[in-house]
């Protein structure tokens, strides 16, 4: 299975690069003036004023957006998960609960760690009383569809097939990304960030199943 094949010390390493990139993008949120914080109001205008232009595009990344919600994401691991467990592949099932799940509650306290409000406009499409940086849609999308992937990767025998899975899951994590953003409740930092986030809790997830797995191989060997 790919979740068996990641050497411990290669994911961390990998893990520590997105989190000292989320680290350096953290920081650069802060200065108000700065180059990401420009960026951040400017596109979040831009596209807050396409998105008066477009009304059936909004409608349809409403309901997109509201799909890949805390319950709509739990509720499709809830789905995976069980599926799984009926067809015997329950460490995965663990690997793809703890992913997703444990994300989430990471997102939250990022969330209180740094306060960033949302954009704000005077007719916003929608309302949201939490924080905003980094955004959890985005955090949970790129586990979950990241951990699925890899997944399904296990079943493909040709290259071509793995590539198609793993651009679908790119495309599906972009379009939840891009759908916070225009709806204006995320910066675009806000989304980075939690690709950034998203990446290394998998990655320290994918890590840690893998030290177990290669520590109980060696004891009962």
């Amino acid at each position: 299975m790919p979740f068996f094949t990641l050497r411990p010390w290669r994911g961390l390493f990998l893990a520590s690069i997105f989190a000292l990139a989320f680290a350096i993008l953290a920081v650069a949120i802060q200065m108000p003036d700065g180059l990401a914080a420009t960026i951040d109001r400017n596109l979040s205008l831009s596209l807050y004023q396409w998105s008066r232009s477009f009304p059936a595009l909004t409608s349809a990344l409403i309901v997109w957006t509201n799909i890949h919600g805390t319950i709509g994401i739990l509720i499709a691991t809830a789905v995976i998960c069980s599926a799984m467990f009926a067809n015997r592949y329950r460490e995965e099932a663990i690997v793809m609960f703890v992913g997703v799940v444990g994300v989430m509650l990471t997102n939250v306290g990022l969330k209180h760690l740094f306060k960033r409000d949302r954009p704000y406009f005077d007719e916003p499409l929608l309302t949201l009383h939490t924080y905003s940086f980094p955004s959890g849609h985005t955090a949970s999308c790129v586990v979950f569809y990241g951990l699925l992937a890899l997944f399904l990767c296990h079943f493909m025998r040709t290259n071509v097939a793995k590539s198609v899975i793993v651009a679908s899951a790119v495309v599906l994590m972009a379009t939840v990304g891009f759908s916070r953003m225009y709806l204006g409740v995320h910066y675009l930092s806000d989304v980075i960030a939690a690709t950034l986030e998203g990446c290394c809790w998998m990655l320290l997830v994918l890590s840690s199943y893998a030290g177990l797995k290669s520590r109980r191989t060696i004891n009962t060997g």
